[in-house]
């Protein structure tokens, strides 16, 4: 559309021949524009919203904060599994989750934007996410101010608001997934950033909250292999490492099921081409890699890509080639800028 015309004509600087052609194509052109103004006067109305998330639930089961990921009417959320394991392992991650946030570590940010200024209903909202820059001690106040972690990157999410809820748009209906970053915290500090495709995400906004809020997504392979189990096997390590008070009868027992789990043999070879050998009294990476229960635990469980590497969840699910999890979050009114 040629919307300069219009303008022209709008403005009474149309130039000679005001019957002519060139009138007539402002004339057509003007009436075009009018059939967006209220589209224009829409886009000034947004209204943005920001906020901090102040607090993230890990699951504990597989039924935890699931969600079918890839069509099959099955719930998903191989997370939970993991947690139930490393709770046996009395491996805490709901306490290790809720520490890191008090050092304002792994915060997301979330920028909304709506035509409803009480965020009822709206057909087409706009959900940004970032992650936060870590602030210790974060300021979860009304006066909190955060910053956004440029070299993460940002997941724009469609959606609708209705009745009040938000729901980002299925991932298997879209032909690229959303991806965003979850930092999760194994131990203190020990915390790794996974990306998550086919990212979607639930909850309930107001003017100054957002409860209560569900993530749903999957971790592919790779990055399991690459990400998840180093950052494991530093976890279990520290745990090997960790000095024991006297009288301490919980820490010493941590000690020896971790090295009865992992540092059984045979001996092996890391990443970075060291060598892992049974009763050495160290975990490492391949140690934790060849563990069946590890196995077992990080296998993945739903197919969302075909075998170009392209994004085709599959019901069939006859290939799987991600872990699914899913976690649950609250968030609080905050400013950043974008």
């Amino acid at each position: 559309m040629r919307i300069h015309y219009a303008l022209l004509w709008v403005f009474g600087i149309g130039g000679c021949g005001g019957k002519g052609e060139g009138a007539d194509m402002a004339a057509r052109d003007l009436a075009e524009a009018r059939d967006l103004l209220p589209e224009a006067q829409d886009l000034a109305s947004y209204t943005t919203f920001r906020y901090v998330s102040d607090q993230v639930t890990v699951p504990i089961k597989k039924t935890d904060f699931a969600r079918d990921l890839n069509g099959d009417e099955k719930l998903d959320n191989k997370l939970g599994e993991i947690g139930q394991t490393l709770v046996a392992l009395n491996v805490d991650l709901q306490a290790q989750e809720q520490a890191a946030i008090a050092k304002g570590d792994g915060l997301f940010l979330f920028s909304l934007s709506s035509l409803d200024p009480l965020l009822v209903d709206d057909d087409q909202p706009s959900l940004t996410v970032y992650s936060a820059v870590k602030m210790d001690p974060p300021d979860f106040g009304p006066k909190g101010t955060f910053t956004v972690d440029k070299s993460v990157p940002k997941a724009v999410l469609k959606g609708p608001l209705t009745k009040g809820a938000y729901e980002s748009t299925d991932p298997r209906m879209l032909t690229a997934p959303p991806t965003m970053t979850l930092n999760v915290v194994l131990a203190e500090g020990t915390s790794v950033k996974l990306p998550v495709v086919g990212a979607r995400i639930g909850f309930t906004p107001t003017v100054t909250r957002l409860k209560p809020g569900q993530l749903n997504g999957a971790i592919k392979k790779t990055d399991i292999d690459k990400l998840l189990v180093p950052a494991m096997a530093k976890m279990f390590n520290d745990t090997a490492h960790k000095m024991c008070g006297a009288m301490d009868m919980s820490c010493m027992d941590n000690k020896a099921r971790v090295l009865n789990y992992f540092d059984k043999g045979p001996a092996c070879e890391n990443p970075d081409k060291t060598m892992s050998k049974p009763g050495d009294g160290n975990v490492g990476v391949c140690e934790v890699t060849q563990n069946v229960i590890v196995q077992s635990l990080l296998a993945p469980d739903v197919q969302l890509f075909d075998k170009a590497g392209a994004w085709k969840p599959s019901p069939a699910n006859s290939d799987p080639d991600s872990l699914s999890l899913g976690v649950a979050f609250t968030a609080v009114k905050s400013s950043f800028t974008e």
